[in-house]
């Protein structure tokens, strides 16, 4: 059952955050992941947070996909003064227990155009393991090294059950 929490508008993820267990992790596994020393700021907002509790709720045992909208706030050339602020998520693809993928739609062309604030969001990944711990697999590794070259700076968000979260930018 994921932890239900009256979240404030804005709330800081990192690791002395009490509303989430897991810190922004960065694996020194591949050269694209940046901050495998330092970490970024990701602020995630309450309305992103709704969603996300929502869609773990109703998709317990299956993992889901979708895109994650956030904005920039620094350099990442200076990554441990980077905050990326998360706001919105569009879900794409309801998986099996153990895999998810999907494929960019019309219809998100139709949200985004619905949601002007999102124009000028960057895009990024946030999928779900549901039961599972969240961590970066073999499969999530290779999709930040395909994803970077075609956005610069790419996110990704995995989320769990427990709300427990785990995120990485990767940088062409």
């Amino acid at each position: 059952m994921p932890h239900k929490q009256n979240y404030m508008s804005q709330v800081p993820f990192n690791s002395t955050t009490k509303a989430f267990t897991a810190p922004v992790k960065k694996k020194p596994l591949i050269e694209l992941v940046m901050g495998s020393k330092d970490k970024f700021n990701l602020i995630l907002t309450e309305g992103l947070m709704r969603k996300i509790n929502y869609l773990c709720e109703e998709i317990p045992n299956n993992e889901w996909s979708g895109i994650v909208f956030y904005t920039p706030n620094g350099s990442i050339t200076n990554i441990s003064n980077l905050t990326l602020t998360a706001f919105d998520v569009y879900p794409l693809d309801i998986g099996t227990s153990t895999y998810t993928e999907f494929e960019y739609t019309p219809d998100l062309t139709g949200y985004m155009a619905s949601n002007p604030d999102l124009l000028d969001a960057q895009m990024g990944l946030i999928h779900s393991h549901n039961h599972m711990k969240t961590f970066f697999s073999g499969t999530d590794t290779a999709t930040l090294r395909e994803q970077a070259p075609l956005y610069k700076t790419f996110l990704s968000v995995i989320v769990n059950n427990r709300l427990e979260i785990d995120a990485a930018l990767a940088v062409e």
